[in-house]
């Protein structure tokens, strides 16, 4: 005969094992394990398993953790410890919260569904704003990084260039800038045992580097003796390069065969150099032009970085470059016609329109929170009415005001932090289909995450969100007529909830107004731009670049001939 089946689960009881607090896991067990081999129990270990979700829902479970807490703390005989006696308070407070929720299910699911969404929606939008947006820009002495722009009536709005005799007259007669540095991408070849390889390249001055603080880890970066006219002889390479290609060997003074030249590696770069616009680069090597040369003069196809002294403010920066503009106007520039220099920071430069576009949605999201407050508030205050002779009941027995005031907000507190638990789990999958649906371009999309500071965020706008829906019934709890209450036998009414209900009502009406409004011309703003049409055939049209290698190129016929081929070969696919 096979031996009885045993009726706790072991799977929930090591659930519980693992979830419950030490101080009480095994008193819990027991009793649990006790009740459930009552014989009159018919299906002990379905009840097993109910009795483990209730004890594993966030109310419940906090109710618990301060209960272990408050055994394990027990004063001894006759010691007097106010702190300890609030604690006790604090437990019975939320043991009864968690009751009385757990007593009206479809209250509570209503209410904790409400915030999550509420609190989900802001906490994604959130951590999106402050990943793109607000968290402060990885370079050193950021908001002191300037760039500096050619403009006029042909240079399209995106593009922020300077040539490098331009830079060496802004180095020179703006005394406001510290330093500034050009480059520009410059794709290269490394040779390879079956050929070569392309690489994404820059060329760059010494002073970019330096500009965003940006030290060797190993060996050195360059100097101004690298800069010699000509083709380059030393190289910086990317950590990234160091450790796929060279294995993270000693490679400093090794010479590499690029673009059919010899050159040596100088230095390693830190890990994570990301300039804007020369984001990704593995070679880096000095110019290879004498930006003193005015026949370079118009080649303004270099990205300038400068750094601002030590309490110069970008105003005076600027008043000082519209001088050098005007000089370079009148000398080099007076038949370009708008031809002008400007001035950016390299947040403005990096973050665009994105920022105030992100600041909209979160204050958007903003709006529906105070809308999921103002709705879970009117919930409060109808249940408010329904237990209006429970509130006398208490009055009579001795519970004062303050009581009544708190129980009301712990109730309203463990609303809140469910519904934020609920929220982040929505927030965690806004944030992932965000970044896979994510628009071209934006910027610094790989630094949106949940993180600690996210989750602070979350955390204190859940206690904020307890006090918006949670005052006005609490304070309505505290101020009970107890005579009034037991002569009417606890008969209610929704007059009860007095002036506080109309009032909600208007301001949710008048909340959800603004964001359909808001959201109507959101969508035909999108719906106009979807349906535009540029003057030009944009379907089933692809570009691409390429680069010939200059060891093999020399020629000027031997270049044309190979741009010939390469648009024979792509007519015939």
């Amino acid at each position: 005969m096979s031996a009885r089946r045993r009726p706790v689960p072991a799977s929930a009881e090591r659930l519980l094992a693992v979830m419950l607090p030490r101080a009480i896991r095994d008193d819990v067990l027991g009793d649990l394990a006790e009740l459930a081999a009552d014989p009159a129990r018919r299906s002990p270990r379905s009840w097993y398993w109910r009795q483990t979700l209730n004890a594993l829902w966030p109310p419940t479970l906090l109710a618990l953790h301060l209960e272990a807490r408050r055994v394990a703390h027990e004063p001894a005989p006759g010691e007097a410890n106010r702190g300890r006696n609030f604690n006790e308070v604090l437990i019975s407070d939320v043991r009864h919260s968690a009751r009385s929720l757990r007593a009206r299910p479809t209250f509570t699911l209503a209410a904790v569904s409400t915030l999550a969404v509420g609190i989900g929606a802001t906490t994604a939008v959130f951590s999106i704003a402050y990943g793109v947006a607000l968290r402060p820009l990885p370079y050193a002495n950021a908001d002191r990084i300037i760039t500096v722009c050619e403009r006029s009536r042909s240079t399209a709005a995106s593009l922020c260039l300077l040539s490098p005799p331009n830079m060496l007259d802004v180095k020179r007669r703006a005394p406001s800038i510290e330093a500034i540095g050009l480059g520009r991408r410059w794709s290269v070849s490394i040779g390879t045992p079956d050929g070569s390889e392309p690489l994404p390249g820059a060329v760059i001055t010494p002073e970019l580097l330096e500009v965003f603080g940006i030290r060797a880890q190993r060996g050195r970066l360059f100097r101004e003796s690298d800069m010699i006219g000509g083709p380059s002889v030393t190289a910086v390479i990317s950590d990234a390069l160091w450790h796929t290609r060279f294995g993270g060997e000693q490679v400093v003074g090794r010479s590499i065969d690029l673009d059919g030249h010899v050159v040596t590696i100088v230095g390693i770069l830190p890990p994570m150099v990301d300039i804007p616009g020369l984001e990704g680069v593995a070679i880096w090597r000095p110019l290879h032009i004498d930006p003193r040369d005015e026949t370079h003069r118009d080649w303004a196809g270099f990205a300038a970085f400068g750094r601002l002294r030590e309490g110069r403010s970008v105003a005076k920066a600027r008043r000082e470059l519209a001088v050098v503009a005007a000089s370079l106007r009148t000398d080099h520039f007076s038949r370009t016609a708008g031809w002008d220099l400007s001035l950016v920071s390299v947040a403005d430069l990096v973050l665009g329109k994105a920022r105030h576009l992100l600041l909209f949605f979160l204050a958007a999201v903003v709006t529906l929170l105070l809308v999921a407050c103002a709705n879970v508030a009117n919930l409060m205050l109808a249940q408010s009415a329904g237990r209006r002779h429970e509130m006398g009941i208490r009055t009579a027995l001795g519970a004062t005001g303050a009581r009544l005031v708190r129980l009301q907000l712990t109730e309203s507190f463990l609303i809140s932090l469910t519904g934020a638990a609920a929220g982040l789990g929505i927030a965690i999958a806004g944030v992932r289909a965000f970044k896979h649906f994510a628009p071209p371009g934006l910027p610094r999309l790989n630094e949106v995450a949940i993180n600690a500071t996210v989750l602070a965020f979350a955390i204190g706008v859940a206690a904020l969100t307890a006090l918006l829906f949670g005052l006005v019934p609490a304070v309505r709890a505290g101020a009970v007529d107890t005579w009034r209450i037991l002569r009417d036998g606890g008969r209610t009414g929704t007059a009860a909830r007095g002036r506080f209900g109309p009032g909600l009502v208007i301001a949710e009406i008048a909340l959800a107004t603004t964001l359909v409004a808001g959201a109507g011309l959101l969508t035909r703003s999108f719906a106009a731009l979807s349906g535009w049409n540029p003057g030009i055939e944009t379907t089933r049209i692809t570009t691409f670049s390429l680069f010939a290698p200059m060891a093999r190129y020399r020629d000027p016929a031997q270049l044309a001939s190979l741009w010939s081929a390469v648009e024979s070969e792509l007519r015939t696919i």
